[in-house]
């Protein structure tokens, strides 16, 4: 017989801007309620729900199966603080967005949390003091005391490990599915009607927007291209100095952050190839998206992007805007090239399932719910 599986998630992530942490959440939530909705085998006898702030004015996700329960006071680091661990009952509690309550934490109650990455330590100079010592804490006390510590890569759990090796053994690789659920694979547009690169991602010195623009003031002196910025920055986020030369006035397109699927993946259909000179990374949302988009990649040579995108990708150091500049016109000049991306992309792009996400963060709950029950 089935064990019951009662879960709760934290629901603060809906409250924040969207960035791959929040993307994920929500990802996770209207997954499991897919699966819960057709039956999938994984979900028997799970009873989920979302918990979030009484005081949201954010939408919440149109969930079939998943309960939304409204409650607590305020919101922020205060409402998951204070007002979470009182709403949990004898769930265990599900923690998506890299944060859980102290309180869950100190006093023994069941809790999952996906620590998404260690930018904050890596890339310091994108966020806040406030932010990168609230991290500090709340990383450091769920790698201590969370049942178990989800995260997106190989690579990262070498880094959490490093940072608490006693962790080891609680720590699970689940890769992140490669696309919005809404996306809808079609065709794609072909190479000709294909404007200008794209750049998608916070507008933080670790995001290295600057690196883009510098590789297209390069490209421009071949071809007539701009480059569209999706992405923008949020509370704890430390803005980056953006810098336009000459030859580019003009030919950088800020749309904003983005939250709608639909129109994010009209973006990357529309573009010649992502550019992704991110300088940090633990799993990286885009880079998938995009191909599984049929958009071609050109990303920063680091191991979690090599380690999600393979051969599917092309690679150029983060700091060198020459080397992302013959990338790009790698993929522009040759027609050939660029077919041969897209077909090696949505293929990677389609072996990376949320589906399979969502499956595997059950065991691993389920398995923390049978150890609870043994002790």
């Amino acid at each position: 017989m089935t064990q019951r599986l009662a879960l709760c998630v934290d629901g603060r992530f809906l409250a924040q801007p969207l960035t791959g942490v929040q993307r994920y959440a929500r990802e996770w939530i209207e997954t499991l309620d897919a699966l819960l909705e057709a039956g999938d085998p994984a979900t028997v006898g799970v009873d989920a729900e979302l918990v979030v702030p009484r005081a949201l004015v954010a939408t919440t996700p149109a969930l079939r199966r998943i309960r939304v329960r409204r409650g607590g006071f305020g919101g922020g680091h205060a409402w998951e603080q204070l007002s979470l661990p009182l709403l949990v009952g004898g769930a265990i509690l599900f923690c998506p967005a890299n944060l859980a309550p102290l309180a869950s934490l100190a006093t023994g109650r069941p809790v999952v949390v996906t620590l998404h990455g260690l930018s904050f330590l890596e890339r310091p100079d994108s966020y806040g003091p406030a932010f990168r010592i609230a991290y500090r804490i709340l990383t450091s006390a769920a790698l201590r005391r969370a049942d178990a510590v989800l995260t997106v890569s190989e690579s990262e759990r070498r880094a959490l490990v490093e940072r608490c090796p006693r962790a080891s053994e609680r720590i699970h690789v689940i890769p992140n599915g490669a696309s919005p659920g809404a996306f809808r694979r079609r065709a794609g547009r072909p190479s000709s009607e294909r404007r200008d690169l794209l750049f998608v991602g916070s507008l933080t010195e670790g995001k290295n927007l600057d690196a883009a623009i510098a590789a297209l003031a390069i490209v421009r002196e071949r071809h007539d291209l701009g480059l569209v910025v999706v992405g923008g920055t949020g509370p704890g986020l430390a803005s980056a100095r953006i810098r336009i030369p000459a030859s580019c006035e003009g030919r950088v397109e800020f749309v904003g952050q983005i939250e709608e699927p639909e129109r994010l993946q009209e973006f990357y259909e529309r573009a010649r190839c992502l550019v992704f000179p991110s300088r940090y990374e633990s799993s990286g949302l885009p880079p998938t998206e995009a191909m599984a988009c049929g958009c071609p990649v050109v990303a920063s040579d680091l191991p979690a992007l090599r380690e999600r995108c393979g051969e599917a990708a092309l690679y150029a150091h983060p700091d060198r805007a020459d080397e992302f500049a013959r990338r790009i016109l790698e993929v522009i000049e040759s027609p050939a090239r660029t077919d041969e991306l897209r077909s090696a992309g949505l293929q990677r792009a389609a072996e990376l399932s949320w589906d399979a996400n969502v499956r595997r963060s059950l065991e691993v709950m389920r398995s923390v719910a049978a150890r609870r029950l043994r002790s």
